[in-house]
């Protein structure tokens, strides 16, 4: 693995003025809705070094010494916990919060030191928010995350800078903090549903078959990402196999391809089997009988919405969603006005297959620029229900938080809606 050696002169940024009362120290996760979010498939730390408006070490402390009270982070996929380095010594961390896809705010108990650098520590799989700097902003990062004490120069760093803000106070002269909160709760392990046992999955109880393929869809009942292998077996005969990777609390309708003899019939009993794995622990299996029929007539087609979904299109082919676009007004928050917007199914995520029992669902995930599109629906008869949501992160006029001056600043709008679409 290629290292960047980082002269330590480079992250020695001017220390602030004595904090006598609480300062925060990074970037606030609610102010940033960038494209840039970063992940770590095998944990990493993630430490921001440089930050042209904000704090991103320990200020100066009577005495020399502070205690870190909460953290903020947003971010999905896996857990993360508040790192504190000295130097590029790794010296203490948090509990590890599980992260659920909103802006977590975080209590702590981590005591530090003036000049002290603040990072983050991400689970295998785990994202968070982040964006790319027009200001010279970057972090340091080190793949995998660093252990308890270690100790070594970092691995990359990244231009831009990662959502995640600790607030630090100055240690009373009793050795707690000058405003004495309370203890943390102990530290949950994000992990426990599977540690011991492995992680299960959610099967049905019908699949479809379509052309030479069975589709069968697969829920993640955790917040953390899992994968492994679905087979399908006739008997003791292996029908059709087929890789699964499952993001947090999420279902995927997979295509798993089978032999001409099954493809023929009209319908077929068959055993699910579903060997998963986490970001600890063991395997485990699931399985589950599966009756796979041929889909009934009546799902491809054209539909199109009424009243709140007016002008709403969604377009339904060999049991596919090929596409889901319209208009939607939105709310946005920094500004406090709405905007309307033309959605549509941009991104590289797979497209849904309906399921048997008529259900599907799909969320853009990468590729997909500002605006974000998530729905799910039900097809029944000749109408399709179901909900989605719209996210919009366009670029505004703004001001730098520190200087007055004028700077663009990211936007999040977003909205939410019920739909009924009629097959036209």
């Amino acid at each position: 693995m290629h290292r960047l050696i980082l002269p330590l002169v480079l992250a020695a940024l001017a220390v602030p003025a004595t904090a006598t009362a609480s300062e925060t120290i990074g970037v606030d996760p609610d102010t940033v809705y960038g494209a840039t979010p970063q992940t770590c498939d095998n944990g990493c730390t993630i430490v921001q070094d440089v930050n042209a408006n904000l704090a991103v070490r320990v200020p100066d402390l009577p005495g020399g010494r502070g205690v870190i009270t909460s953290w903020k982070v947003r971010g999905s996929g896996g857990s993360a916990r508040l790192r504190r380095l000295d130097g590029v010594t790794a010296a203490g961390a948090t509990g590890w919060a599980t992260l659920t896809g909103a802006t977590q705010t975080v209590a702590a108990s981590l005591p530090v030191h003036s000049g002290d650098r603040i990072g983050i520590d991400l689970s295998a799989g785990a994202t968070i928010a982040g964006d790319e700097s027009l200001y010279g902003d970057s972090a340091l990062l080190w793949k995998p995350a660093l252990g308890a004490a270690e100790s070594s120069q970092p691995d990359d760093q990244i231009a831009g800078y990662v959502a995640y803000q600790a607030v630090v106070e100055p240690v009373a002269e009793g050795g707690g903090s000058q405003s004495q909160s309370p203890p943390p709760p102990p530290p949950v392990d994000p992990y426990a549903p599977i540690r011991a046992s492995g992680p299960t999955v959610g099967l049905p109880g019908s699949g479809t078959l379509s052309k030479r393929a069975v589709l069968v869809t697969v829920t993640n009942p955790y917040a953390f990402a899992i994968d492994g292998k679905l087979t399908l077996k006739k008997g003791r005969k292996v029908a059709g196999k087929a890789r699964v990777k499952l993001a947090p609390s999420a279902s995927r309708t997979l295509k798993v391809k089978v032999s001409r003899a099954i493809a023929r019939k009209r319908s077929v009993k068959l055993t699910a089997t579903a060997v998963m794995k986490g970001p600890v622990g063991k395997a485990r299996t699931t399985k589950h009988a599966l009756k796979v029929s041929r889909a009934k007539g009546g799902i491809d087609g054209k539909y199109g919405g009424k009243g709140v979904s007016a002008g709403w299109v969604m377009v339904i082919d060999h049991g596919v969603v090929q596409n889901f676009n319209g208009t939607m007004t939105l709310y946005c928050t920094k500004q406090k006005t709405q905007e309307t917007v033309t959605f549509a199914m941009v991104g590289s995520d797979p497209k849904p297959h309906v399921g048997a029992d008529g259900t599907f669902a799909w969320e853009a995930t990468k590729d997909y620029g500002f605006q974000k599109l998530k729905f799910s629906g039900r097809v029944s008869g000749s109408n399709v229900t179901g909900k989605m949501m719209v996210e919009d992160r366009p670029l505004i006029p703004g001001t730098d938080p520190v200087s007055g001056m004028p700077r663009i600043v990211p936007e999040y709008c977003f909205a939410g809606a019920d739909y009924t679409l009629t097959r036209k």
